[in-house]
Order: structure tokens, then sequence, then C-alpha cells
């Protein structure tokens, strides 16, 4: 049996501790709450001693789990590294939820890594901790894809969600766009590690999708990839941020390429593009591209009305989740259910 601390004795442990793999006796409790601490307040928890993270040092175990909110446990995770505890050691109990083999390396620069099924992705911040969560724990594109099924991804990011779709034995292909250079390169070598099988599948582009052609200068408003923009009307003049030069290319033409080679393929679009969105369906209206598409999944970055009345009219039946600002929404061609 593996000796484990589980880290946090609030409510989220309380309603999830069950999810700890079977092999493991917990030996300890931990909280960053010095005041929770058996040594500070001679209380015990579940008959077990409840450990400052200073004392943690001092103990032996397998593994740490992290059992608190996936919105604050990375940063946790930072913490518990600056004081020393082991990276290999550390593991997240909201990931168990989900993948019960999720498992963990610590690579030769020292970065966390999370290998799920042969998808390899390094966790460099708090950004891909926090997409690695959306995607696999929190499971935002889980969506039933058909056989013989090729997947856009416009806004790859550091490509955990390309990897997802990959994955997948129904689908054969998946186009992913990155505007950023470095998250870019981030994608590309998440891609690399992962296995042939998953990888193979996959096909990069290093340039936004839009309603033009050509190339802009632009700020890069945030280092936090997650948050990146190249919606020009957003965008400002702005000498306190570092630039790039980002290529734009019209998503019509894209997409006519990319279903002109998948004839009699399904094809599922995914957009996470942080206010892009609306540019990309400006490009499309007046073609017939959205009737092609199976499944449109897509986060928005403002009121999403216009989009959601343009699906509609083309008989899409959707669910959005969010509010005005921001959210997701799920979009099925009911035509193409018949199919």
């Amino acid at each position: 049996m593996k000796k484990v601390i589980v880290y946090g004795i609030g409510k989220y442990m309380k309603a999830n501790v069950g999810f700890l793999p079977d092999d493991m006796e917990i030996v300890a409790y931990g909280d960053g709450d010095y005041k929770k601490a058996t040594s500070v307040s001679g209380k015990k928890y579940n008959d077990k001693d409840v450990l400052s993270p200073t004392e943690i040092l001092n103990t032996i175990f397998d593994y740490l789990y992290i059992s608190t909110s996936p919105l604050i446990e990375r940063t946790i995770y930072e913490e518990l590294v600056e004081i020393k505890i082991p990276k290999e050691k550390i593991r997240f109990l909201s990931r168990e939820r989900s993948y019960s083999n999720w498992n963990y390396y610590v690579d030769d620069e020292g970065i966390l890594v999370s290998d799920i099924d042969g998808i390899r992705i390094r966790e460099t911040n708090k950004n891909d901790s926090g997409v690695l969560a959306e995607i696999f724990a929190n499971r935002a594109y889980n969506i039933d894809i058909k056989e013989n099924s090729v997947v856009v991804d416009f806004g790859m990011n550091v490509g955990a969600a390309t990897l997802f779709f990959a994955s997948n034995n129904n689908v054969e292909k998946v186009y992913s766009f990155e505007p950023f250079p470095d998250t870019y390169e981030a994608a590309k070598t998440n891609i690399e590690l992962s296995d042939k099988h998953i990888s193979q599948k996959i096909v990069t582009y290093n340039y936004a999708v839009s309603n033009f052609e050509g190339e802009k200068d632009i700020p890069v408003l945030t280092e936090f990839s997650g948050g990146r923009t190249t919606e020009l009307n957003y965008l400002k003049e702005d000498g306190s941020h570092r630039r790039e030069t980002i290529i734009y290319k019209d998503a019509k033409e894209v997409l006519e390429e990319i279903v002109t080679q998948n004839q009699g393929k399904h094809i599922v679009v995914k957009i996470d593009t942080e206010g892009s969105e609306f540019e990309i369906f400006d490009s499309i209206e007046g073609t017939d591209l959205i009737e092609r598409f199976d499944v449109v999944v897509m986060e928005y970055h403002r009121d999403p009305y216009t989009i959601e009345e343009y699906l509609k009219q083309h008989s899409y039946r959707l669910i959005r989740t969010g509010d005005n600002e921001i959210g997701l929404i799920y979009a099925v061609n009911m035509n193409e259910c018949d199919r």
C-alpha cells in the first residue's frame, strides 16, 4: 500500500476523498492553516495527525494529494514545491475523479509532466494546469464524436484539447491553429512528447484565423497564454507591452480547404480564440460551410446572441453554459445527425 498524505481538510476533500486509488493508505492529513495542525490544536482528523507544511517534510510518505478546489490547487502546488516537497510526489485529487490512471513525472528541466493514456503535457505554469483541469478533469470537450471524423481546433494553446481529440479512436485527423509563437512551440513540444499513434494525427499551424488575411504587429497583453487575443477591435496601441508579428488567415479560406480535403468526413469545430470567434463567424457567413459541420464547440467572450441566432438559422440545436460575458456553446447540426 502506498502511504499518502491528504493535503486539505475542507469541504472539497470530504466530498471527494473516496476517489483516492484503492491501493492508497492515508497516514496523515495536511493543511496550510497552521492552526489546524495537531501540534498546535491538539486535535486529530479521522484519528490521523494533521500536519503543517513544514511538518510534512519530516514525514515518510509516497504521495501527497492536494485535496482542494481545482481553482487553487496550482497555487498550493507551487507553495509546497517552494518548501521542497518533491514534485514527483505531488498529486491532485480533483484529477482522480476523471482519470484514475493520471500519472506524472518530472523532466530534465524540473517541469512536472502529466501523462494521461499517452498524452503528455508539461505543466510549466498556472495556465497549463488550468487548461488541463478544464479539458481532462472537467471534461469540457467530452462530446460524442462519430467515426471518420476530423477536428478543427481554432485556439490550440499548449495543445491539451488537440491531444484530447486526437486520442479519440473515431478522430482521424486534427487541424490545430495557434497564433502566438511561444505558445505554439509549447504545444509542439507536448505533441512530440505524446505517443505517436496520437501525435501523428495532428497538423499544426502557427497563425490566427479571422475575417481577413495579412500580418499585424500587435501587443501581447498578457504572458498568461490562455488570456491572449488577436482580436484587433479589442487590442489598443500600448507601448508598455511587448509585441509580436502575427500572421492572419481568412477563416473561410482555411475551412474551405479543410472541407475539400475531407469530403465525406464528419467535421467537429472547436473555437477558443479569446474574442476572435466573432470574426470567424463573420468570415464564413454567406457560405455553406456551417452546413458541413457536425458539431461546433465554442468558448465565447462577449454576448454570443448573433452567433447563436446564426447557428439556429442553420438547423443547429445548442446549449449554452455561462452568462453574457463568457461561457461555452455546444451546437449540433441536426441535419448532419440524419446522415
